[in-house]
């Protein structure tokens, strides 16, 4: 009890324990020392003493020295007045509910539903997991939801982000982005379709179109050949025998991607849609196909049509296909028929004052 201070003052401390007039002096003090007090000496009948090494407080009274329940201020001494959710009537009672509350910082489990109107997730790795091991556990998952309107989750400024679902493993990837500059996009040299690819510098989606990235969105490219002759004007001679080219003589829609010329069309790398209709007149069995100049190997192959010779009308073998190719590729035309047929063997003129007869026809889609 080494350093005591000694406070003086006038009155008397009131106490569960009441020290009698004989107990206490006229002077009463204050006292400050470190450690338990000894009853001998110090202090007199009616004196507080501050253990400063615990913070308890001691009244002298017989000669003694007792920590005062009543000078003590602990924490379950001080009111608390009930709010909100906390119920409890003194502060250490309300500290303790508030402690077996709250979340922890360092990981906690939260049993009922959390809404909040932002939230932002300053780390590398967001994991939702419902901790189930077996079959019957019900999966985890994120729920975005707003009524009126689409809903969305964003992964802002991720580079190379990934959203996949399924089990660990064999998960089937549904989206991956890529974020950079639209020169840093380009710089990469190989694309995949299963990547879009945001310009930061544009705020534009690109996709894969099995050349090069293009903006996403982009409309269908589209475009139509066909043989186009004055009004009145028969479609020509259909010779047996062999595959025979037809007319490709004209051309609107998008041209960007395609060229026509000498009844052959040239496309650009890419992938195409075909859906043409090739006329026969009187000339029994016929079929047409969409053939490689190079090399004349098929690729499409028309469907079987008929006209025939002893009732006639006129009939369409239909062209309809697909390609990828990966270079600027050459294309035609060609029809062969079972019985020749001179003149409108490929087509009767409807003569319809000043408009044009169409035979041959052929719509390309540019799908990518």
């Amino acid at each position: 009890m080494a350093g005591i201070k000694r406070i003086s003052f006038t009155g008397r401390f009131s106490s569960e324990v009441t020290p009698t007039d004989t107990q206490v002096t006229a002077l009463a003090y204050f006292l400050v020392g470190s450690g338990v007090p000894s009853d001998g000496a110090l202090g007199n009948n009616g004196d507080v003493y501050l253990d400063s090494a615990t913070s308890n407080l001691y009244l002298k009274a017989a000669g003694t020295w007792s920590i005062d329940s009543v000078l003590k201020f602990t924490a379950n001494n001080v009111i608390n007045t009930p709010s909100g959710t906390v119920t409890a009537t003194d502060i250490q009672s309300a500290i303790n509910e508030l402690d077996s509350e709250k979340v922890n910082k360092s990981g906690d489990t939260i049993t009922g539903n959390l809404i909040v109107s932002t939230m932002e997730i300053d780390s590398p790795s967001f994991n939702v997991n419902n901790g189930g091991t077996d079959a019957s556990s019900e999966g985890a998952g994120i729920e975005v939801e707003r009524v009126g309107t689409n809903g969305s989750f964003i992964y802002e400024n991720a580079l190379d982000s990934k959203f996949k679902v399924g089990d660990t493993g064999s998960e089937l990837e549904i989206s991956t982005v890529y974020k950079g500059t639209k020169a840093a996009i380009d710089a990469l040299g190989t694309w995949s379709s299963s990547v879009r690819y945001h310009a930061t510098d544009e705020d534009t989606n690109y996709y894969y179109d099995g050349t090069s990235v293009a903006p996403e969105g982009t409309p269908l490219l589209i475009t139509r050949i066909y043989d186009e002759k004055t009004v009145n004007t028969a479609g020509g001679t259909a010779t047996s025998g062999s595959y025979i080219q037809r007319d490709l003589n004209t051309q609107d829609g998008d041209t960007s991607f395609c060229s026509l010329s000498s009844n052959d069309f040239t496309l650009d790398p890419g992938t195409y849609l075909f859906n043409g209709e090739v006329t026969g007149y009187q000339v029994d069995d016929h079929r047409a196909k969409i053939i490689y100049v190079t090399g004349g190997a098929d690729l499409i192959m028309g469907s079987n049509s008929s006209s025939h010779i002893t009732a006639p009308s006129m009939s369409a073998s239909v062209l309809l296909g697909s390609v990828t190719i990966a270079s600027s590729t050459a294309f035609r035309i060609v029809h062969q028929v079972a019985t020749t047929r001179a003149t409108d063997g490929y087509g009767v003129a409807c003569n319809y004052s000043t408009e044009p007869e169409i035979y041959t026809h052929l719509t390309i889609t540019k799908l990518a």
